[in-house]
């Protein structure tokens, strides 16, 4: 016997299963790393972010497990200012403390899109991430991450 009032299915509508978070790498414990990274910085920066990218050999396909780092552009739509900076030093400081191992092995830029479409050293402020967990300014850092072309975008706002 049927208890189904009319007009109602039979069934129980689908369960919806939550969506695949995207492939970022073929390594599935750096895309653990990379998307803590990813929401920290989102939550920092907030709109200021424009995109994110890897570059080095995590972009070029020579990656190595075993002697790689993971190595980072950050574009923002203005240069980061110091309390930024200071949010940004603490997240990464408890993001590489949390015990993930390709967490403290990100090093990057966090680069204004200014200073990506003019590059003009003396009038650059981008900020850099050592592999050791320290920020500096850096006016040459552009020099030091390559050509864009080389990046591979991973986040976006």
């Amino acid at each position: 016997m049927n208890h189904h009032r009319a007009g109602q299915p039979n069934e129980r509508p689908p369960v919806r299963q939550a969506e695949a978070q995207p492939k970022l790498t073929q390594y599935p414990d750096v895309n653990t790393s990379l998307r803590l990274f990813l929401q920290g910085v989102q939550s920092i920066l907030g709109d200021l972010m424009v995109g994110t990218y890897l570059h080095g050999s995590l972009a070029t396909g020579d990656f190595n497990p075993h002697s790689s780092d993971i190595d980072f552009v950050v574009v923002v739509a203005q240069p980061v200012c110091d309390d930024l900076l200071f949010a940004l030093a603490v997240f990464h400081a408890r993001l590489a403390a949390g015990g993930l191992k390709w967490a403290t092995k990100l090093e990057g830029a966090y680069i204004s899109q200014e200073a990506i479409r003019r590059y003009e050293p003396e009038k650059t402020n981008c900020a850099w991430l050592g592999a050791d967990g320290h920020f500096a300014r850096d006016p040459y850092l552009l020099q030091r991450v390559g050509r864009r072309q080389t990046w591979t975008s991973v986040g976006t706002r």
